[in-house]
This record gives C-alpha cells, structure tokens and sequence, in this order.
C-alpha cells in the first residue's frame, strides 16, 4: 500500500476521558477514537511505512494497521481522502476560526461568563421588566418615531454582533465544561444568515445536565442582554433610549425565535437530549415517509434503499409513545418551513398593498 500520511485538513483534540476527537473541516464531521488509534494516526507522516508502523505499534499487527489505516482513509483522516464538502442550498456554511485558541476552560473570564449567563439572565431580565413596566407601552411609539436610515445600519450592525456573541455564548459554556469546540463561523441557513459553532462534541459529555446548558447558553445570554438593556433605559437620555429599547427587544426576540424546535436550532437541540432521541428529526421525518409509503402500498424495501442507519424507521419497532413523538413532531417539521415562508410573503404583500 502507498506510504499514508495524515490530512491537514482535521484537527485532534485529547477529551477528559482519555480518548480523542478528530474533526474533519471538509465533511464538518467529528469521530471519536481511541489512544492506540490516535498513536498511529499521528504517526502517518507519510515517511513510515507499514513496517516501521509497526515496529513503532507492535500492539497491532499488520494485517490489523492495514485494516485501521484503510478505515482512516474511509472517513477522510488521510490525505488526498478527506472528500469534498457537502453543499445545501438550505445550509451553506464559512469556517473562520478555531475557538479553543481564544478560550481556555480553566480560565477566570470562561468561568465567570459562565456563571453569569447561567444563573444571572434570568433575574435580570425580570429586573429590567419591572423598572420599566409602567413605559413599556410607550416604548414601541419611540422605536416607529426614531427610525431613519442611520438608525436602520445600526440596528443592522447590533443584530449582526448579537448573532455572533449569541455563538460565543454557546462556545464559552462548552469551554468551561471542557468540550473541544473546533469550529466558528457564519451560515446561510434556509436563507436566513447568522452564526454557527461546531458543538458536535459536546455528546462526549456524560452530564445531560450539562449538555443542556451548553445548548441554552445562546438563548440565556440573549435574556441578558435584553435584560441589561431595560435597566440602561432607565438611566439613560432620551436620544440614546432608542437603541438600548430595539437592543432589549431584538435579543428578546432572538431568544424567542432560537427556542423554535423544528429547525436544528438551540431548541431542537435541548428536545433532543430532554427525550433523549439524537436523531429526532431525521426519525421523525423518516417515520413519516414510512407512514406514507405503507398507506400507498409502496414496498419499504426501497424506501431503505440509500438511506442512512438513523433515517429508517421500522412501523412496527419502538414503543407507542415514541412513535407518537415521531408522527407529531414529523407533520410540524414537514410544515413549518413552507408555513413560515407562506406567512412571510403574506405579510409582504400585505404591507406592499
């Protein structure tokens, strides 16, 4: 076999438990693997052969790295095998740094971060709700007064900032949990730009707890940067109130929007490990293409046909519960994109007439 040699396209990263993870940046999946498959795959340096492999690794034998090398190539850990990026007219994704080089689990601003956005949001927001209870009303007129194009860039600016303190949020709360987070960057997402971060690791954590928290960090900042806001309106000139007012009210509204569960957002994300289904959405959608095709009277054998091991659902498996679980949450996630773009052009004829 030729001489391997490592990609230089995936990134490894030691896990608290001993075993590592390895993030290919072309396909965007993260594998795990062990401590005698990481030593040889840092050793494919595209130098050692076979035999000096296994001088190196006697715990494997050839026939046995051979078999292990042939796997590394399969996944794209090798060069020259690391694929080609998928591309989705609904999700196109940018890279643009690694996170675990800005934000290191052990230090005071991660912790601190932390504890705040965790526990403090809330009390906040409720605080900055009950200064401001008795101008809430007037707040809206301010904000269709103060409009202007100047206004509208900033509003602009804000919203694209938040997108991205709203994943950093999600990145800091990983971080301090220990979670390898490889991966920040920007996304086109079913036409809606925004930010993403690579969380994918964060299913090495055994605490569900924790992971729920990582997965809600996004939305409690948003909390607290409304609530925030709210409390500076009350201490602030009028000429300024404006933009903390459209501030409090745009993270309100983002936190709001990212509790949606059915898009792979941060609400899909805390369902899932809430019911404790990983692939919930591609289950359910395939549950009901099932449900489709076997009142169609289509043979199921090519419904198989192509699919990966999470997205067939056998009828007749699973308890009654969570086929139930399947079926509702199946319809909504069939219907809710072309609802929210039907009710999105409503409204834009709506205002156009």
């Amino acid at each position: 076999m030729d001489i391997p040699c490592i990609s230089s396209n995936i990134l490894i990263s030691e896990l608290p438990d001993g075993k590592f993870s390895v993030f290919n940046r072309i396909s965007k999946k993260t594998f795990f693997i062990g401590t005698v498959e990481h030593f040889v795959l840092v050793n494919l340096d595209g130098i050692k052969d076979l035999e000096h492999l296994n001088k190196i690794c006697p715990q494997l034998s050839k026939s046995d790295l051979s078999s292990l090398i042939s796997r590394f190539g399969k996944i794209g850990f090798l060069k020259g095998t690391e694929g080609k990026k998928k591309s989705s007219i609904t999700r196109i994704t940018l890279g643009l740094f690694n996170p675990n080089k800005i934000f290191h689990e052990n230090s005071i601003f991660v912790r601190v971060f932390s504890f705040i956005v965790l526990y403090l949001a809330i009390p906040i927001l409720i605080v900055g709700i009950l200064l401001n209870k008795e101008f809430l009303p007037s707040y809206g007129l301010l904000i269709m007064e103060s409009f202007s194009l100047y206004t509208i860039i900033v509003i602009v600016i804000i919203t694209i900032n938040m997108l991205f303190l709203h994943e950093i949020s999600h990145v800091i709360v990983a971080r301090r949990y220990g979670v390898n987070v490889p991966e920040l960057g920007i996304i086109l997402y079913w036409f809606m730009p925004g930010a993403f971060v690579n969380l994918s690791n964060t299913c090495a954590l055994k605490s569900v707890l924790k992971r729920i928290k990582i997965f809600s960090a996004g939305i409690f900042f948003n909390l607290l940067i409304s609530g925030i806001s709210l409390c500076i309106c009350c201490f602030i000139d009028e000429n300024l109130k404006f933009y903390f007012i459209w501030l409090a009210i745009d993270n309100f509204f983002n936190a709001i929007f990212n509790l949606f569960i059915f898009l792979k957002m941060d609400g899909y994300l805390i369902l899932k490990e809430i019911i404790e289904e990983e692939y919930l959405r591609e289950r359910s959608i395939s549950y009901i293409k099932s449900v489709i095709a076997t009142f169609l009277s289509k043979r199921t054998a090519k419904l198989k046909e192509g699919l990966e091991f999470y997205n067939y659902v056998d009828l007749k498996a699973g308890s009654a519960t969570k086929k139930a679980v399947y079926i509702t949450y199946g319809i909504f996630a069939f219907l809710y994109i072309p609802i929210l773009l039907l009710s999105f052009l409503v409204t834009l004829l709506y205002s156009l007439i």
